[in-house]
């Protein structure tokens, strides 16, 4: 299967397509068990979900968070005044103005920090990229890229409350899967190479306006290439049957890993 590149996928068509993705290979190391459940469940986005796109939007798409979003003086929704204001702009989402300020707040401070700055505006980046590939055993698998500037970097935003642990939280949160699973997927479909750089850049509590850019190609990419082959090959079998449950400590083989990656 040749892989697919989208530019303009709604993110409710990625979201519903049943390609295993990190999440999927995350929820697989939780447990196997775990794993076909979070398929088989529809996806719903949750009020958290709602607030990161708002903010992946306004720092990786100022434009379109303009065109797409209208701050308005109403602290209610599902008012009469909210209602009212959601009728006269229909092609518009609403969005309160004490929320909208600190969403600018917020891309201020990301965009004066200048290496973040240059790693969201230099290598022509596109936002918002989904791929769908083959993966090993011919596992369906699907990423979806917060920003990639082709054969240049990636980066996904990440937002969190700790500064000094955010590389521990990374592990805890299994963001190194992600991000080797994304350097996989871009490899698989052209769009960088195996020194490509792979970036988080961590939004550090958005009201005290601290951030932080990590390069984590060279650990993830030498840590993680043949447990995730071998994940693959496990995720193959369950996928055709259904399998006893394990305890999810047998089952993450990375659990201990962020203590070699400090």
């Amino acid at each position: 299967m040749k892989a697919e590149i989208h530019y303009d996928l709604p993110s409710e068509v990625y979201h519903a397509h049943k390609a295993l993705s990190s999440s999927g290979m995350r929820a697989f190391l939780r447990s196997p068990r775990y794993y076909k459940l979070i398929q088989e469940k529809p996806f719903e986005p949750t009020h958290s979900m709602a607030r990161g796109t708002l903010l992946h939007c306004a720092i990786l798409e100022p434009a379109k968070f303009e065109a797409r979003y209208m701050p308005v003086d109403c602290d209610r929704r599902g008012t009469k005044e909210w209602k009212t204001l959601e009728s006269l702009n229909p092609t518009r989402e609403l969005i309160k103005q004490s929320d909208y300020n600190e969403i600018c707040e917020c891309v201020a401070s990301v965009r004066e920090d200048e290496t973040i700055a240059r790693l969201l505006t230099q290598g022509n980046p596109k936002a918002e990229v989904s791929v769908f590939w083959e993966a090993a055993f011919g596992v369906q698998a699907k990423s979806r890229f917060d920003l990639i500037a082709d054969h240049s970097h990636i980066v996904d935003l990440k937002f969190t409350h700790q500064a000094d642990g955010f590389i521990k939280s990374a592990f805890t949160n299994g963001y190194h899967i992600q991000a080797a699973w994304y350097l996989r997927t871009a490899i698989a479909a052209g769009l960088a190479n195996e020194t490509t750089p792979f970036y988080f850049v961590a939004v550090i509590n958005i009201l005290t306006k601290k951030q932080k850019g990590i390069d984590v190609t060279d650990d993830i990419q030498s840590v993680l290439h043949d447990e995730i082959q071998e994940v693959l090959e496990k995720i193959k079998e369950v996928q055709a049957e259904v399998v006893p449950d394990v305890k999810a400590d047998d089952a993450n083989p990375f659990a201990n890993l962020y203590r070699d990656w400090e």
